[in-house]
């Protein structure tokens, strides 16, 4: 991810509430893949689930508070 809009595009995927499984689908990326960015992702942020991490974003400004 190289800068905010890439956060916020990928998110889209996040808010929509798809699963691992839907997101390596429509990006054409392995499930292991999807779900190791996805936990990387969790460490980096210190977070342990995607409620969690959809908060941090919206107290960034990234998503819709909405």
């Amino acid at each position: 991810i190289n800068d905010i809009k890439d956060i916020k595009n990928k998110n889209e995927y996040l808010e929509k509430e798809y699963g691992i499984t839907d997101i390596s689908t429509l990006l054409n990326l392995q499930l292991s893949t999807v779900s190791t960015y996805k936990n990387r992702i969790f460490e980096k942020l210190n977070v342990v689930n995607v409620v969690q991490l959809i908060d941090k974003f919206r107290s960034w400004k990234i998503v819709d508070p909405n």
